[in-house]
């Protein structure tokens, strides 16, 4: 089978929002401060990356005087939050048997770096004014926002944000979004709208695959290697990308539902991988607009799957026809992509985490990028032999790049877009498809270099 297969006030007169910091502590507390403001604090992606990329951050004290206020509708005080996180946040520190002082202390002091504001976003302004009274107390250098809540809330957290004063295009907060960043192209469309209305330049698209270090060094072996960019700009045959997980839906059926697969790793990792090995250049830069622009679903080859047993999951719809896992194939009216199939595949409920991507040349050669299980690229032609055993975590890199202000890693308002335009085109091909199923815990589809169709195992 196929699967390419709260009314305010002044935070000294309203500090129990900053429960477990009294007056003397937010007096005391004025050196300069960097100040990283976590929504969704009490989430997936709060407890299993965030969290522990600030954790490395604080430790290896790469964003100095680091404050983390910590927001969730949870009526918790910051010890509260504090215990959370030693009980859920998957901290590697955590899972040692033994902790040395050094440890300890480390851990201590990432405790005490973090603040805990209950407040609910869906309640207008309140608590985005309580954390911009707080911060308007401090000397600070820096703030940054992340949003790590469903895309559905992305424009009214804008809004009121940006009403509240605690961001906006003269404010030196920048604001993170996580992707999907939107629920369709529509609503894409109007918080782009709502982004250049308020917080202009200061926000940012995320996309962690491109925090990678195997991602980020792409590029820096393709600048100087003309005889590598000779190959990818005449002698492409074929590029195949899949990015397969092992694990499921069970922990968060209803988001899941809405958006499948595709939009979940295709339309973002797996486009932004394609890109980054074979867009034009210029100069050093990578010209990923360009490379989606020019990109078309070939909807005769489209396979939309799910594994057995997803319509059982909690909050997922009985007759749900969201692929848990897909193949497409893309095709580029770039000139030296023209006749070149692009295939990417991916999904949930496998036996293993595999993330790769292919490109094979006419000649035989070929050039692979391994994501997952371990980083690395390698080509046979130029030969290429670069490994990563101890790559830097993607959110970690992303966090610090945000307080230097740089923006290279970020996704740009117009890739999204075209991204957008994909999905859209993609799924009205997945609705003219029967959905497949497939086995959860199924054998990763595998390939060799001579022949670009995946089949299950």
């Amino acid at each position: 089978m196929s699967i390419l297969t709260h009314k305010h006030s002044h935070i000294l007169e309203n500090v129990s929002m900053f429960h477990g910091f009294g007056i003397l502590e937010l007096l005391m507390k004025n050196d300069k401060k960097n100040i990283f403001i976590l929504f969704g604090a009490t989430g997936d992606l709060a407890r299993e990356k965030i969290l522990p990329a600030l954790f490395s951050i604080c430790t290896k004290k790469i964003i100095e005087n680091l404050t983390i206020i910590a927001v969730s509708r949870r009526n918790w005080t910051s010890s509260d939050y504090r215990d959370f996180v030693l009980k859920e946040a998957k901290l590697p520190i955590l899972q040692r048997a033994q902790r040395t002082v050094k440890d300890q202390k480390n851990l201590d002091d990432f405790l005490s770096s973090i603040m805990y504001v209950a407040g609910d976003i869906q309640q207008g302004v309140y608590v985005y004014q309580t954390i911009k009274d707080y911060i308007n107390t401090q000397k600070t250098k820096r703030v940054v926002a992340y949003f790590s809540v469903a895309p559905h809330f992305f424009q009214a957290m804008v809004t009121d944000g940006a009403k509240a004063g605690l961001w906006g295009e003269h404010q030196k907060v920048r604001v993170l979004l996580e992707k999907p960043y939107a629920d369709n192209e529509r609503s894409f469309s109007a918080l782009i709208k709502t982004i250049n209305d308020t917080i202009g330049k200061h926000a940012l698209l995320v996309d962690h695959y491109l925090g990678k270090d195997v991602m980020q060094a792409i590029q820096k072996i393709r600048v100087p290697n003309k005889a590598l960019e000779t190959k990818i700009k005449s002698k492409l045959k074929h590029i195949v990308i899949r990015l397969f997980e092992n694990n499921v839906a069970d922990r968060r059926g209803e988001f899941y539902d809405k958006l499948g697969a595709f939009i979940d790793v295709g339309a973002n990792h797996e486009l932004q991988m394609l890109a980054s090995l074979v867009a034009p250049l210029r100069g050093p830069k990578i010209q990923s607009e360009k490379l989606f622009a020019s990109l078309s679903v070939n909807k005769q080859h489209v396979v939309p799957m799910q594994y057995q047993g997803y319509q059982k999951t909690d909050q997922v719809h009985k007759d749900s026809k969201t692929e848990t896992a897909f193949e497409i194939t893309l095709s580029s009216t770039l000139s030296y992509l023209k006749d070149v199939p692009i295939i990417l595949a991916g999904g949930k409920g496998f036996s293993s985490y595999q993330s790769d991507m292919v490109a094979v040349f006419e000649d035989g050669s070929h050039i692979t990028v391994t994501l997952k299980p371990r980083e690395g690229i390698h080509a046979t032609y130029p030969k290429i032999i670069e490994n990563y055993p101890k790559p830097q975590e993607a959110y970690e890199t992303i966090v610090e790049q945000a307080f230097q202000e740089k923006t290279s890693i970020f996704v740009t308002p117009e890739e999204a877009k075209h991204e957008w335009r994909i999905i859209t085109d993609v799924k009205k091909a997945f609705a003219q498809k029967n959905i497949e199923t497939y086995n959860k815990g199924a054998q990763v589809p595998e390939y060799d270099t001579t022949n670009p169709i995946w089949d299950m195992l």
